[in-house]
């Protein structure tokens, strides 16, 4: 496998105001990925007789196995963070983060890939550390979108 990256940010100070971007584009070549594969318990695989009434009567094991895919594979996203200080010594925070897989699912659809990432992701917090002696909190909210799980031990959203 060989990936191919590009990467800029940005972490700055503006007044109060912290910041914090990034944005990146992969793209991968020979991609190591995992196909299943199925294997007959009798019949030797493409006999055309014993092997495919192995597979009709549900008498094979599945197995993953670890390939090079030549299919195309790319990956995009941005993040943006934002924190300040308000109402004197008060934490606000928040963020967003854009993940997107470019992978053509239906051309290749026993490619796995298990990139198993949200599109979207957003963060948003406040907060105070010393409100008063040795007593502090913090209130968050998070939200990610759903999203198709791969794994060598199960699919799924």
């Amino acid at each position: 496998e060989k990936v191919t990256s590009f990467e800029v940010g940005y972490r700055g100070k503006v007044n109060k105001l912290v910041i914090d971007f990034s944005t990146y584009y992969n793209s991968y070549k020979d991609f190591i990925s995992q196909e299943v594969v199925i294997a007959p318990y009798y019949g030797t695989v493409g006999d055309g007789s014993l092997s495919v009434a192995a597979i009709a009567n549900d008498d094979f094991q599945a197995y993953s196995a670890y390939t090079n895919t030549d299919a195309d594979v790319n990956s995009y996203g941005a993040s943006l963070g934002l924190s300040m200080k308000v109402l004197g010594n008060y934490d606000l925070e928040g963020s967003y983060t854009f993940t997107k897989l470019d992978f053509d699912r239906v051309a290749n659809p026993d490619v796995m890939l298990n990139f198993n990432t949200p599109e979207h992701k957003f963060k948003a917090s406040f907060g105070n550390t010393e409100l008063f002696k040795n007593f502090g909190f913090n209130v968050s909210y998070r939200f990610s979108d759903d999203y198709f799980w791969e794994a060598t031990f199960g699919n799924g959203v």
